[in-house]
């Protein structure tokens, strides 16, 4: 995978969840895996979207800036940043970027609150820029691979098929790092 300028960023510390298209399952999968580990864990949970969203409501923004805003989810609701929060997650974020300035807006999430904490991200560009501590696809049968660039770096494929809940058990957190047990 080519790196965007040259950056190429390891973060063990990172489990990121992307999918091929929207409603295949990537939050259901999160909150799955949040509800698993929260108890022992503190993760922040990151939602990255090149889309707007226009109800932000629940939301206090922490920084706005050209080309990208980070907001912290605060009241539950319908996002799937609340369903994050719901979940277990110890802190919620959304980040909202136009082209060009993802590396920006992460690079300013992690400055922001900590890049030696323990993050699930669900990004479907993120993976242009690092390396996560595991990756993780979901497709649907139904649906053509549309990130096939960055599927073909990932650690494991699921599809809608796969129960969730009983696949969380699998993943665990060692020494700051996540890992998929068999």
């Amino acid at each position: 995978m080519a790196a965007v300028d040259g950056y190429m960023k390891n973060l063990p510390n990172i489990l990121l969840v992307s999918g091929s298209g929207r409603k295949v399952g990537k939050t259901s999968l999160v909150c799955s895996i949040l509800k698993q580990l929260s108890s022992s864990h503190q993760v922040v949970a990151v939602k990255i979207t090149p889309h707007p969203h226009p109800d932000l409501q629940g939301m206090i923004p922490v920084q706005v800036k050209q080309g990208f805003q980070i907001f912290m989810q605060q009241q539950t609701n319908t996002r799937d940043s609340s369903r994050m929060l719901e979940a277990g997650a110890a802190e919620a974020f959304l980040i909202q970027y136009s082209q060009g300035f993802l590396k920006q807006a992460f690079e300013q999430l992690l400055e922001m609150i900590g890049s030696d904490r323990l993050y699930i991200v669900e990004s479907g560009g993120l993976r242009d820029l690092i390396t996560p501590g595991l990756y993780i696809m979901v497709s649907s049968s139904f649906l053509p691979e549309k990130n096939q660039s960055s599927g073909n770096l990932a650690d494991l494929f699921l599809d809608e098929t796969v129960d969730f809940k009983k696949f969380s058990s699998r993943i665990s957190v060692d020494n700051g790092k996540w890992t998929l047990n068999p």
